[in-house]
Protein backbone atom coordinates (compact mmCIF):
# COMPACT_ATOMS: atom_id res chain seq x y z
CA UNK A 1 0.00 0.00 0.00
CA UNK A 2 1.48 3.39 -0.95
CA UNK A 3 2.23 5.97 1.74
CA UNK A 4 -0.58 8.56 1.99
CA UNK A 5 1.79 11.28 3.20
CA UNK A 6 2.58 13.68 0.36
CA UNK A 7 3.98 17.16 0.99
CA UNK A 8 3.00 18.07 -2.58
CA UNK A 9 -0.61 18.03 -1.40
CA UNK A 10 -0.05 20.77 1.20
CA UNK A 11 -0.83 24.42 0.52
CA UNK A 12 0.76 27.72 1.44
CA UNK A 13 -0.90 30.78 -0.07
CA UNK A 14 2.35 32.17 -1.43
CA UNK A 15 0.52 34.78 -3.45
CA UNK A 16 -3.15 35.37 -3.94
CA UNK A 17 -5.50 37.84 -5.54
CA UNK A 18 -9.11 38.65 -4.70
CA UNK A 19 -11.23 39.98 -7.56
CA UNK A 20 -14.78 41.26 -7.29
CA UNK A 21 -17.50 42.31 -9.73
CA UNK A 22 -21.17 43.08 -9.52
CA UNK A 23 -22.91 39.71 -9.71
CA UNK A 24 -25.35 41.03 -12.30
CA UNK A 25 -22.55 41.96 -14.72
CA UNK A 26 -20.34 38.93 -14.05
CA UNK A 27 -22.98 36.17 -14.21
CA UNK A 28 -22.22 35.25 -17.82
CA UNK A 29 -18.46 35.75 -17.42
CA UNK A 30 -17.58 33.68 -14.37
CA UNK A 31 -14.31 31.75 -14.71
CA UNK A 32 -14.77 28.03 -15.33
CA UNK A 33 -11.24 26.81 -14.60
CA UNK A 34 -8.15 27.61 -12.54
CA UNK A 35 -6.68 29.64 -15.41
CA UNK A 36 -9.71 31.24 -17.10
CA UNK A 37 -9.08 34.88 -17.91
CA UNK A 38 -11.19 37.20 -15.79
CA UNK A 39 -13.73 39.41 -17.49
CA UNK A 40 -13.04 43.16 -17.47
CA UNK A 41 -15.93 43.57 -14.98
CA UNK A 42 -13.68 42.13 -12.23
CA UNK A 43 -11.42 44.46 -10.24
CA UNK A 44 -8.66 43.37 -7.89
CA UNK A 45 -9.09 44.43 -4.27
CA UNK A 46 -5.33 44.71 -3.64
CA UNK A 47 -3.39 44.06 -0.46
CA UNK A 48 -4.89 42.29 2.53
CA UNK A 49 -3.49 42.10 6.05
CA UNK A 50 -1.09 39.32 7.02
CA UNK A 51 -3.97 37.05 8.07
CA UNK A 52 -4.81 36.61 4.37
CA UNK A 53 -8.24 35.29 3.41
CA UNK A 54 -10.45 32.86 5.30
CA UNK A 55 -12.87 30.67 3.34
CA UNK A 56 -15.62 28.90 5.31
CA UNK A 57 -18.32 26.43 4.24
CA UNK A 58 -20.28 25.63 7.38
CA UNK A 59 -23.31 23.38 7.78
CA UNK A 60 -25.99 23.86 10.41
CA UNK A 61 -26.49 20.49 12.05
CA UNK A 62 -29.45 19.32 14.13
CA UNK A 63 -29.18 16.18 16.22
CA UNK A 64 -32.39 14.22 16.81
CA UNK A 65 -32.39 12.17 19.99
CA UNK A 66 -34.34 9.26 21.43
CA UNK A 67 -34.55 8.29 25.08
CA UNK A 68 -33.23 4.82 24.26
CA UNK A 69 -29.89 6.11 22.90
CA UNK A 70 -27.07 8.20 24.29
CA UNK A 71 -26.17 9.05 20.69
CA UNK A 72 -28.33 10.92 18.17
CA UNK A 73 -30.57 8.66 16.13
CA UNK A 74 -30.57 11.09 13.21
CA UNK A 75 -28.26 13.90 12.18
CA UNK A 76 -29.76 16.42 9.79
CA UNK A 77 -28.11 19.19 7.83
CA UNK A 78 -30.72 21.96 7.96
CA UNK A 79 -28.84 24.86 6.40
CA UNK A 80 -25.47 25.80 4.96
CA UNK A 81 -23.42 28.99 4.95
CA UNK A 82 -20.31 29.77 2.89
CA UNK A 83 -18.25 32.94 3.14
CA UNK A 84 -14.93 34.64 2.48
CA UNK A 85 -13.45 37.00 5.08
CA UNK A 86 -10.45 39.31 4.71
CA UNK A 87 -9.14 42.69 5.79
CA UNK A 88 -8.27 45.07 2.96
CA UNK A 89 -5.32 47.43 3.35
CA UNK A 90 -5.75 49.64 0.29
CA UNK A 91 -8.16 52.54 0.56
CA UNK A 92 -9.82 53.14 -2.81
CA UNK A 93 -13.30 53.20 -4.34
CA UNK A 94 -13.44 49.45 -5.02
CA UNK A 95 -12.22 48.44 -1.55
CA UNK A 96 -14.55 50.83 0.27
CA UNK A 97 -17.56 49.77 -1.81
CA UNK A 98 -16.75 46.07 -1.27
CA UNK A 99 -16.26 46.44 2.50
CA UNK A 100 -19.31 48.66 2.81
CA UNK A 101 -21.69 46.60 0.67
CA UNK A 102 -22.00 49.27 -2.00
CA UNK A 103 -22.10 53.02 -2.06
CA UNK A 104 -21.00 55.70 -4.48
CA UNK A 105 -17.96 57.89 -5.00
CA UNK A 106 -18.44 61.34 -6.49
CA UNK A 107 -16.62 64.64 -6.88
CA UNK A 108 -16.71 66.91 -3.86
CA UNK A 109 -15.04 70.23 -4.57
CA UNK A 110 -11.44 69.42 -5.41
CA UNK A 111 -11.66 65.99 -3.76
CA UNK A 112 -13.95 62.98 -3.61
CA UNK A 113 -16.85 61.89 -1.40
CA UNK A 114 -17.95 58.35 -0.53
CA UNK A 115 -21.63 57.90 0.27
CA UNK A 116 -22.74 54.55 1.75
CA UNK A 117 -25.48 52.57 0.03
CA UNK A 118 -29.06 53.34 0.96
CA UNK A 119 -30.60 51.04 3.57
CA UNK A 120 -31.95 47.88 1.95
CA UNK A 121 -29.88 48.22 -1.23
CA UNK A 122 -26.83 46.08 -0.40
CA UNK A 123 -25.03 44.94 -3.56
CA UNK A 124 -24.51 41.37 -4.72
CA UNK A 125 -20.97 40.49 -5.79
CA UNK A 126 -19.22 37.76 -7.75
CA UNK A 127 -15.92 36.94 -6.04
CA UNK A 128 -12.85 35.14 -7.38
CA UNK A 129 -9.98 34.15 -5.07
CA UNK A 130 -6.90 32.86 -6.92
CA UNK A 131 -4.05 31.34 -4.86
CA UNK A 132 -0.62 30.37 -6.18
CA UNK A 133 1.72 28.03 -4.30
CA UNK A 134 4.77 27.41 -6.49
CA UNK A 135 3.34 25.82 -9.63
CA UNK A 136 0.00 24.96 -8.01
CA UNK A 137 -2.92 27.29 -8.71
CA UNK A 138 -6.17 27.05 -6.75
CA UNK A 139 -9.22 29.21 -7.41
CA UNK A 140 -12.46 29.71 -5.50
CA UNK A 141 -15.38 31.23 -7.41
CA UNK A 142 -18.44 32.57 -5.59
CA UNK A 143 -21.04 33.55 -8.20
CA UNK A 144 -23.21 35.56 -5.82
CA UNK A 145 -22.41 36.94 -2.37
CA UNK A 146 -23.21 39.99 -0.28
CA UNK A 147 -21.16 41.94 2.22
CA UNK A 148 -22.35 40.90 5.68
CA UNK A 149 -19.71 42.63 7.83
CA UNK A 150 -19.85 45.99 9.51
CA UNK A 151 -17.83 48.78 7.91
CA UNK A 152 -15.35 49.29 10.72
CA UNK A 153 -11.75 50.48 10.88
CA UNK A 154 -9.30 51.49 13.54
CA UNK A 155 -7.29 54.65 12.94
CA UNK A 156 -4.06 55.10 14.84
CA UNK A 157 -0.56 56.39 14.21
CA UNK A 158 1.38 53.11 14.32
CA UNK A 159 -0.69 50.56 12.38
CA UNK A 160 -2.19 50.31 8.91
CA UNK A 161 -5.92 51.05 8.92
CA UNK A 162 -7.79 48.02 7.64
CA UNK A 163 -11.15 47.60 5.94
CA UNK A 164 -12.47 44.22 7.17
CA UNK A 165 -14.86 42.61 4.70
CA UNK A 166 -16.90 39.43 4.93
CA UNK A 167 -18.88 38.13 1.95
CA UNK A 168 -21.56 35.47 2.40
CA UNK A 169 -22.81 33.28 -0.44
CA UNK A 170 -26.39 33.74 -1.68
CA UNK A 171 -28.10 30.61 -2.99
CA UNK A 172 -29.74 30.59 -6.40
CA UNK A 173 -31.57 27.71 -8.13
CA UNK A 174 -29.49 26.08 -10.84
CA UNK A 175 -26.26 27.86 -9.80
CA UNK A 176 -23.49 26.25 -7.77
CA UNK A 177 -23.06 28.22 -4.52
CA UNK A 178 -19.28 28.14 -5.02
CA UNK A 179 -16.66 26.19 -6.94
CA UNK A 180 -13.04 25.27 -6.31
CA UNK A 181 -10.71 24.82 -9.28
CA UNK A 182 -7.12 23.61 -9.27
CA UNK A 183 -4.39 22.57 -11.67
CA UNK A 184 -3.39 19.80 -9.23
CA UNK A 185 -4.54 16.84 -11.31
CA UNK A 186 -2.41 14.37 -9.33
CA UNK A 187 -4.02 14.93 -5.91
CA UNK A 188 -7.54 15.50 -7.22
CA UNK A 189 -9.04 12.54 -9.02
CA UNK A 190 -12.64 12.14 -10.17
CA UNK A 191 -14.93 10.83 -7.48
Amino acid sequence: MPDAKDTGETRVAGTFDVHIALASTAASALPSSFDSALDAAFVELGYTNEDGVTFTDEPTIERKRASQSFYPVRILETARMAKIALALLQWNSDALRAAGGGGTVADAGTGKKFTPHAAGTILEWAIVLTVTDGSTVDRWVLPKASTVSSLETQLNRTELSELPAEFEVIGEDGVDPWNYYTNDTTAFTDA
